[in-house]
């Protein structure tokens, strides 16, 4: 494994590829639940806010999107601790994004010899087919998400 590398900084490649610090074996073990040095990061946070607020509020009338904003509520969708220490540092050895989730699996299956796993699609009855968050978010939710999950966004490199 490579150096460290900042949040938002190193070449353009794939996420699953970047180097994370050196000492993430060790740091690893400290904490519960990361024995394999995996993660699987959900899509965009624009995308998990979204699901979140169906998720949290599944009947009708539900709250507008922009409420949930302002609770502070969409907060919760939140995954940079899950694989960061306190500096931003990755900490684990790989991050299978969702957007690519099943030829990660896929991947870490053949590496480890593990077997292949298809994973369900949950909880897809409570977002209405075809809703994105294009469609959902106004300028000002937006602008709230792109502020609160701004690591993520610099160093997944996800955009609008």
């Amino acid at each position: 494994m490579g150096a460290a590398l900042p949040v938002g900084a190193g070449p353009a490649l794939p996420v699953a590829s970047r180097p994370v610090a050196t000492d993430s074996r060790a740091r690893r073990s400290r904490l519960p639940h990361t024995s394999a040095g995996q993660k699987a990061a959900r899509n965009r946070p624009l995308t998990r806010v979204v699901s979140l607020h169906f998720h949290r509020h599944r009947t009708t009338p539900r709250i507008p999107i922009e409420e949930f904003i302002d609770t502070g509520e969409f907060r919760d969708a939140l995954n940079w601790p899950l694989y960061t220490d306190h500096s931003g540092t990755a900490i684990v050895d790989q991050i299978l994004q969702h957007e690519h989730l099943q030829a990660g699996l896929d991947a870490l299956s053949a590496r480890t010899g593990l077997p292949t796993l298809t994973l369900p699609h949950a909880k897809a009855q409570f977002r209405p087919p075809g809703i994105t968050y294009r469609d959902l978010l106004t300028p000002a939710a937006r602008k709230a998400v792109e502020e609160a999950y701004a690591a993520e966004f610099a160093y997944h490199r996800y955009t609008w």
